[in-house]
């Protein structure tokens, strides 16, 4: 049998060759041959060693063998580094871990017993005490039979330098990003997400766990779910992310009706490499919003030039028709062949004609008392069947020369129908309304009256003016109470009037704090209806309204002497006329400081007529200078500025009463009548 020559040493087997005394040439030969065996082997071995001395040696990290923590060797990249020499490194009792700065080697330690191999960062330490950053790798492994860690250690400053402008680039692009009032998102060149601002956040209503998950497609799912139109924003996301060299700018709008402004653009380096791409969204809903009111706000005003233009087209046609009247039959008047009777139809027609074109210029006072906010309410007490029954006498006669069928209707009764109100607009909506039907009723009904109407402890009086007529589209029922709409409907009916009456029956339901509708039928009739409040808690400090008497005689007024302050020449003629009537001893001056001086002249002037618009000093300043040396005197104030004249402020200025212009005689005798008779 041979021996077993694998495990000996070179010593060990000329020894035993010696205690054998080889006699046998074969086993000579099995032993030279074991011993080339042998040599070839232990070259390889040496040869490895020393090409992987060579890696360790060649290599850029720090290599430490530790045992049990530790160090018994290190490579030259490691001495050179950290300064200990191999003999320093591997003395007795020094641990692996005193090339690591105190306070990550508990950490390190920890590790390395339990065989973690992940890389981690930590601070090592030089032998001069040099800190610095690193990455550290640690692995088990057998060596020569026992169980050692192989740790390697990379200086990553320069990496870390490179972090730290990284991160301070980022930070700064963060906080420009966060400042700005756009919402801003940054995806690289895998459509991964980068940078999201604070205001994309807040924009987008986005979760706080979608924001912190890493998968971006939720985002894109919970921004694409709040637009209202999905599809189309999602297929330019997709457009984009295929052409990545492209910009786009677009709008979108959300489903809670926030328009936003979206720009897209690449991300390209100075080589033309395409780095990702950027998204903005600017927040355009009040700008929007702005330029469909300024859009809305040109067509009304255009449409209201229309009106306005249509409207004095209107009025020219509604002043020249009873001017006309008024002009051509005056001008009749002159025949000297005519009789009597043709003379009184004449004249009828010259009042009529008067009538109409003063109900024309009152219509446009009173809508531009009520655009400049100068009606004013004055309650009283009034009983609405009262003022049914007034409105329903007063127009049956026409309603009946048109063969239409004229009712009324009412639902209180006795003190139940008195009610606390101004009983002068409550008459002007009324008639106002009735007005209306009877100009667009041919045949058939009007009724118009009240009821009571209560709901929630609170009781209104809803009104009603009912019709046949030639009822109103849809589409233009609400424009009927617009002012100057009347020129918009097309119907010869239409042709006389402002086409204020509507305009002025709302505002002054509004101010009586009721509210106006109307329901209609084309070529079936309309409804309006208005309320008010059934108010009858009577106020003890009631406004009434003081009447004016007829005058019984002309004879029982006493001899007086009248002075007339009037700067219009037909003004004039047309009161002195009226006066002379019974006074024969009538003063006239056309200025106020003539008024002033006359009255001071003669001190037994019994009354003035003071115009107040007047040369020289207005019929106010005249008034008050007049009341500083005569106390008794009685003042009318007569007046054409019917828009801008203030009753209260002729009687503050001390007149006793006024009268608007035109003057009618009878009102006029019956006012002097009212404040002369003895």
């Amino acid at each position: 049998m041979i021996p077993n020559f694998r495990d000996k040493t070179k010593e060990e087997l000329i020894k035993l060759l010696e205690e054998l005394s080889l006699e046998n040439n074969s086993l000579k030969v099995q032993y030279e041959t074991s011993l080339i065996e042998r040599a070839k082997a232990e070259a390889d071995l040496e040869e490895n060693k020393e090409k992987y001395r060579g890696l360790s040696e060649a290599a850029f990290e720090s290599i430490f063998l530790s045992e049990k923590g530790l160090c018994i060797g290190q490579n030259q990249t490691a001495e050179k580094i950290f300064g200990y020499s191999n003999e320093e490194a591997t003395e007795q009792g020094r641990y692996g871990t005193e090339w690591i700065a105190p306070e990550d080697r508990d950490m390190v330690m920890k590790n390395m017993l339990a065989g973690y191999e992940e890389p981690y960062e930590v601070t090592a330490l030089k032998k001069d005490g040099t800190r610095f950053p690193c990455m550290l790798r640690g692995k088990m492994m057998h060596y020569k039979g026992k169980i050692v860690r192989v740790t390697s250690l990379s200086d990553i400053t320069d990496r870390k330098l490179v972090e730290e402008a990284y991160k301070s680039k980022s930070s700064l692009l963060e906080a420009q990003s966060n400042a700005t009032i756009e919402a801003v998102l940054v995806i690289d060149e895998n459509q991964k997400r980068i940078l999201i601002n604070k205001r994309a956040i807040e924009l987008f209503n986005i979760p706080q766990e979608i924001i912190e998950n890493e998968d971006d497609s939720l985002l894109l799912k919970h921004v694409v779910g709040m637009t209202k139109h999905p599809e189309k924003f999602l297929a330019k996301v997709l457009y984009l992310y295929d052409h990545n060299q492209e910009s786009s700018r677009d709008e979108i709008e959300f489903n809670n009706g926030v328009i936003l402004d979206r720009y897209s653009a690449p991300v390209l380096g100075k080589d033309g490499k395409n780095y990702g791409r950027i998204w903005t969204f600017h927040d355009i809903t009040d700008q929007k919003r702005a330029e469909k009111d300024l859009i809305k706000s040109k067509e009304k005003a255009e449409e209201s030039d229309r009106l306005k233009s249509a409207f004095l087209a209107n009025m020219s046609h509604e002043i020249r028709t009873p001017m006309n009247g008024i002009l051509g039959f005056a001008d009749l008047l002159k025949e000297p062949k005519l009789t009597g009777e043709k003379q009184q139809e004449y004249i009828k027609i010259i009042q009529k004609s008067g009538l109409r074109m003063l109900n024309i210029i009152n219509d446009i006072v009173d809508i531009s008392k009520i655009e400049s906010g100068q009606v004013t309410i004055k309650m009283s007490e009034t009983n609405i069947n009262d003022q049914v029954e007034f409105i329903y006498n007063f127009f049956k006669p026409e309603i009946d020369k048109k063969g239409i069928l004229f009712s009324k209707r009412t639902t209180l009764q006795g003190k139940d129908a008195i009610i606390y109100c101004d009983q002068e607009k409550l008459y002007a909506i009324l008639a106002n309304l009735v007005k209306n039907a009877i100009k667009f009723t041919s045949l058939g009904v009007i009724e118009f009256g009240y009821e009571l109407k209560t709901k929630s402890n609170n009781s209104l009086l809803e009104f009603f003016i009912r019709d046949t007529g030639i009822g109103i589209p849809i589409h233009r029922q609400e424009a009927v109470f617009e002012r100057f709409i009347q020129a918009e409907i097309v119907d010869k009916m239409a042709h006389q009037g402002a086409g204020l009456g509507l305009s002025i029956s709302k505002a002054y339901v509004e101010l009586l704090g009721g509210k106006i509708w109307l329901k209609s039928d084309l070529h079936i009739g309309s409804t309006f209806y208005f309320t008010i409040p059934y108010n009858t808690e009577i106020k003890e400090t009631l406004i009434v309204e003081e009447k004016i008497l007829p005058l019984e005689s002309k004879n029982n007024l006493p001899n007086m002497k009248i002075l007339i302050a009037e700067d219009d020449e037909i003004s004039m003629m047309l009161v002195s006329i009226a006066v002379n009537t019974f006074c024969n001893n009538v003063i006239e001056v056309g200025t106020g400081t003539a008024a002033v001086e006359a009255c001071k002249n003669n001190p037994d002037i019994d009354l003035i007529l003071m115009d107040i618009q007047m040369p020289e000093m207005n019929g106010y300043e005249a008034t008050k200078k007049i009341r500083e040396f005569n106390k008794d005197v009685v003042i009318i104030a007569q007046t054409a500025f019917a828009l801008t004249f203030d009753k209260n402020m002729a009687l503050e200025a001390g007149c006793n009463d006024s009268l608007s212009k035109p003057i009618i005689q009878d009102e006029l005798l019956a006012m002097i009548n009212k404040h002369m008779k003895s």
